[in-house]
């Protein structure tokens, strides 16, 4: 008896994919501890500085009663809509392509188009634009040289030099979530579609646009999210003309010494951007859009 007491105390236990509570526990530590650390402890000291001294909920109220931050809100916000919806218009144009196209050398001038982006850094993209934009830039210098105008545009330091230098900083952000998701669509349904007599236009927007929906939603919100938290953009290309919420979180840091109006700014655009992300979910759903995203 004693022997077979002793075999059954020595026996190994039967392995199992599945481990406790506490095993998990300890194996989400680290992690849990970093998104405290640089998560949750600066947003509770975010939200703390922008609604304590001097007034509390005041703070809000003394914020918005400038003339000046509504008006730096309302551009982020606005130019940031803009560019999400021009790239996912034109990425939408360039995946569908991507996804369509037979040709080796259109995939290949399409990819290169979409990933030299990644491989320039953001100070030279901006001086390649401004090279092109200004005055004197090579696009005015076309314009007068064909005779289409008769003097140079104003491209620089206003809304459109904006909106198009993050659109093409942006772009690449809409196709590839776009590629995902056009990847799963059946080309025949197309072709089927025009067999039944619809135009190629129509066929597209009654089977491509319908299916594609989560993509078209998740690239948008990807491209937004990025766009409002911009800095550089609007002051190399916009100037003093369109000033974006980061640059006046920057002036009021280390030009007027206003913390409390800079955690306010930032406040702001953090609840923007999570009512950008909770629309986005109602209208949509979370297993979709997530699936979207990842896919």
């Amino acid at each position: 008896m004693a022997s077979i007491s002793i075999a059954r105390i020595r026996a190994p236990r039967a392995w199992s994919a599945e481990r406790g509570v506490r095993t998990g526990l300890l194996l989400a530590l680290p992690a849990v501890a970093l998104i405290a650390a640089f998560l949750i402890v600066p947003l509770v000291k975010l939200v703390s500085i922008a609604l304590g001294d001097p007034h509390g909920f005041g703070n809000l109220h003394d914020f918005f009663a400038n003339s000046a931050n509504t008006r730096v809100i309302r551009t982020t916000f606005v130019d940031s809509a803009i560019v999400g919806v021009i790239s996912v218009l034109v990425g939408s144009v360039v995946a569908w392509c991507l996804r369509t196209t037979r040709s080796p050398v259109m995939k290949g001038l399409l990819w290169s188009a979409i990933l030299l982006p990644f491989l320039m850094g953001t100070v030279t993209k901006l001086y390649s634009l401004t090279v092109l934009l200004e005055t004197h830039g090579l696009v005015n210098k076309v314009l007068t040289g064909i005779g289409l105008r008769s003097a140079p545009l104003d491209l620089l330091y206003n809304q459109f030099a904006v909106v198009f230098g993050m659109t093409y900083q942006m772009l690449p952000y809409a196709v590839l979530p776009l590629l995902a998701g056009f990847a799963s669509i059946d080309t025949n349904l197309v072709q089927a579609a025009e067999g039944l007599g619809a135009s190629r236009l129509r066929a597209l927007a009654n089977t491509v646009v319908p299916l594609s929906a989560p993509s078209l939603v998740a690239s948008f919100t990807v491209v937004y999210i990025i766009s409002v938290g911009f800095f550089l953009t609007p002051v190399l290309l916009g100037g003093a003309t369109a000033p974006f919420t980061s640059s006046l979180i920057a002036q009021d840091i280390f030009e007027f010494y206003n913390v409390t109006s800079a955690a306010v700014s930032a406040l702001v655009l953090l609840a923007g951007s999570l009512l950008v992300i909770g629309v986005t979910y109602l209208l949509v759903g979370r297993e979709r859009l997530a699936r979207a995203v990842v896919s």
